[in-house]
């Protein structure tokens, strides 16, 4: 492949990342009021590309005055994420569920 072609393949990935970062932000995290999540922070509370069938959606759920940081890793791929009250998760952290 030439380097137009990977340049083309990477940057519609980019994008596919980008949308799925939204849709999960607007529709799979159960925020209370005064919580935030730092824009570059990557949540990975989907299920996985595969073939094989999976459980529904495990939660992420943030109680208030939770924060999420720059460059965290939220991954709900093996149980449920639960940030109680002023909790916070530090810049370049890696959570793996279940986590309370």
């Amino acid at each position: 492949m030439n380097n137009i072609t990977l340049l083309i393949r990477d940057s519609i990935k980019y994008v596919a990342r980008k949308i799925e970062q939204i849709q999960y932000r607007l529709l799979n995290v159960k925020r209370s009021s005064g919580t935030s999540i730092a824009l570059d922070a990557r949540l990975d509370i989907g299920r996985k590309l595969s073939l094989k069938k999976q459980p529904a959606f495990q939660n992420l759920i943030m109680e208030r005055t939770a924060r999420i940081e720059s460059n965290a890793v939220i991954n709900t791929y093996h149980g449920d994420v639960v940030m109680k009250e002023n909790s916070r998760i530090g810049i370049g952290s890696i959570v793996i569920g279940p986590v309370t």
